[in-house]
């Protein structure tokens, strides 16, 4: 049995925060970041200062228990770095003073791929992801669960 047609792209579930280029929680970079939203996936350069994305839709987050992220990150700095999930009233959450429900290490000089925040936070919030530092990173997925 052959199957014929042709690839039409990546269709968001209800859950899906963003995939491969589809934005349902229509992320925006944090003021001044490098962050690109590109074709397919979010790329996160390498930066000497503090990066986010900031949902600019309101999720309620009550029977989800977790984030999870498709895709790929390293950080060079001494003592590694945090990526950090926040949750806030504004749609310009994000930066140093944003305090995180969740938060994932990366250790000097590693690789870690499909991340998940883990968190216990019933509440309609603003969703943001924090990098700290020299973190630089590809995601390609977010997601609710």
């Amino acid at each position: 049995m052959g199957l014929t047609g042709t690839f039409e792209g990546y269709v968001p579930t209800p859950s899906d925060l963003y995939l491969r280029g589809n934005n349902p929680a229509n992320f925006k970079a944090g003021n001044g970041n490098k962050i690109r939203f590109e074709s397919g996936q979010i790329s996160i350069p390498y930066n000497t200062g503090w990066q986010w994305i900031t949902s600019q839709k309101l999720y309620n987050l009550a029977g989800y228990s977790q984030i999870m992220i498709e895709g790929s990150f390293y950080t060079s700095a001494p003592y590694g770095s945090y990526i950090k999930l926040c949750a806030g009233d504004s749609s310009t959450i994000g930066g140093t003073s944003t305090p995180n429900i969740a938060k994932i290490n990366i250790a000097e000089n590693q690789t870690i791929t499909n991340p998940v925040f883990r968190f216990n936070y019933a509440a309609t919030k603003y969703i943001c992801l924090n990098f700290e530092p020299k973190i630089e990173g590809t995601i390609y997925r977010i997601w609710l669960s």
